[in-house]
């Protein structure tokens, strides 16, 4: 394992209902690097608990230098929330004023993503004068909303190679916050629209498969260039970093996310991995209540009938 300075750096944040996702991403990140020595930053805005000491436990059991950083109220009390879009969300926004200052580079993970490759592949990409490098979301009709260049490019800030240097020197995070206070609300994505607009011309676009959402699957691949296709479809083969986007998530009962297992089977390698969706459960019971009381109405063995 490598070791001290050639440490990689990730960073992500969470409330306190991610906790598990989290350390599934990390359990898929760990396993499918087992050469590298990672420093995991948590940025977080809750109290420590018996859920986030396992987290800590498990980190630190693979011998991966955990930090914790906690979100103060008048830091994030401002922030506007929509949908499946959580206060956690916009956390990264001050990431380089948090971690250390001496760091040049961070990469930040979604807690609801699985890595498959060697991540040293992304972590490595030189950053040149960019302020970040992301992956395109092919699809993205809303410029005239967000007052973009038609033939402008829209990034999902999902997967991020931060340019801590550049982000701090060109002030993005003073920026960004001035913005959204002024924009929430045109903003149907909010911080992502936001630093989609700031750094328009100050993000480097990587491959799709760093970064592989839940929209590439439901794209119409025929009204695409040709290229984009062929990146589209090689990407959903053998994809390097898989992201479920959208409200739907892999940990609920009716999520149909083609590649939904790869959540389970990492999961199955956490101090989580007895976890069972509430849905299911609770579905469970009452089907079974019902069958039982049908077994008492009718005198028969419903569950022999039907099945």
């Amino acid at each position: 394992m490598k070791t001290g300075d050639e440490s990689i750096h990730i960073v992500t944040t969470l409330d306190s209902n991610y906790i598990q996702h989290c350390g599934v991403m990390l359990s898929s990140l760990f396993l499918n690097n087992p050469h590298y020595s990672f420093t995991i930053w948590l940025i977080i805005d809750f109290e420590d608990n018996r859920e986030l000491k396992k987290l800590s436990k498990f980190i630190k059991s693979r011998n991966h230098l955990l930090k914790i950083i906690k979100i103060g109220g008048d830091q994030v009390r401002h922030f506007q929330t929509v949908h499946h879009i959580t206060t956690a969300t916009y956390y990264r926004l001050l990431i380089p004023d948090l971690v250390d200052l001496t760091l040049k580079r961070i990469l930040y993970l979604d807690v609801d993503i699985i890595v498959k490759q060697d991540i040293f592949s992304l972590w490595s990409i030189p950053l040149d004068t960019n302020v970040i490098t992301a992956v395109t979301e092919h699809g993205f009709n809303r410029h005239s909303e967000l007052r973009l260049n038609k033939d402008a490019k829209y990034f999902n800030a999902g997967v991020l190679l931060i340019n801590l240097e550049k982000w701090r020197e060109k002030e993005i995070t003073k920026k960004i916050l001035a913005f959204l206070e002024k924009e929430h609300q045109n903003l149907t994505m909010l911080e992502q629209d936001a630093l989609n607009i700031i750094l328009a011309d100050d993000w480097k676009e990587i491959s799709l498969s760093w970064n592989l959402t839940t929209n590439a699957f439901g794209l119409q691949l025929h009204s695409l260039d040709p290229l984009i296709q062929k990146e589209i479809e090689e990407s959903i083969k053998l994809p390097n970093i898989i992201h479920y986007t959208g409200s739907s998530k892999p940990w609920h009962y009716l999520n149909t996310h083609p590649l939904k297992q790869e959540y389970y089977y990492y999961l199955s390698f956490t101090p989580w991995k007895s976890f069972k969706h509430i849905e299911e459960t609770h579905w469970h019971k009452i089907k079974q209540r019902f069958k039982r009381f049908l077994n008492l109405v009718s005198g028969k063995n419903i569950f022999e009938i039907y099945n």
